[in-house]
């Protein structure tokens, strides 16, 4: 079954300790990322400045205290509202993933992929998108709630939900999402 692979950990969000600026930035990172890179506005995707780290990095260390061997993180931001769709099947460690095809750099060189791929749920308006899991014909779809943090190994395909539906373009739904190398990856 698809639920045995998929682990979910309400964190809350009391980690953020500056929740606005971090919304703001993300929110302004991703509106300027579309208007340049249009492979960026095709998958709603970008990955943190380093003058995010300080604001990442307690969960990153929260992500330690379920995997301590993770000795590498990839984190990226997915940010959606009612006019972005980033809703396709994909993976994080095969290149045939869409997500490769439009990030060739994705693996970031690495020889082998991560282990274990994560979503924070940072941001949620009411009855946006969840995400769907898919092995050969059997699908789960999860609907995460603000503060939840998934685990599932990275080979699983899984897309996250359409927020299209939703009638204000104000209302973004954005999961910080960190893939962990552990030592046997690298």
């Amino acid at each position: 079954m698809i639920s045995d692979y998929i682990k979910i950990h309400h964190i809350g969000d009391d980690w953020i300790t500056d929740r606005k600026t971090l919304e703001h930035k993300v929110i302004s990172n991703h509106k300027w990322a579309t208007k340049i890179n249009h492979k960026i506005s095709l998958t709603q995707v970008f990955n943190p400045y380093p003058s995010y780290d300080h604001m990442i990095d307690p969960l990153r260390d929260i992500i330690k205290g379920f995997y301590p061997d993770t000795q590498k993180f990839q984190t990226w931001f997915l940010v959606q509202n009612s006019e972005s769709d980033a809703s396709y099947w994909h993976d994080h460690c095969n290149e045939f993933s869409p997500l490769h095809r439009y990030f060739p750099e994705f693996l970031l060189g690495e020889k082998k992929p991560p282990s274990i791929s994560s979503v924070f749920y940072m941001t949620m308006p009411e009855d946006c998108g969840g995400i769907s899991f898919k092995i050969d014909e059997e699908e789960l779809t999860l609907y995460p709630k603000l503060g939840d943090l998934l685990f599932f190994p990275s080979w699983l395909v899984h897309k996250p939900l359409s927020n299209t539906h939703l009638n204000d373009p104000s209302h973004w739904r954005i999961s910080i999402n960190i893939n962990l190398f552990l030592s046997k990856d690298l």
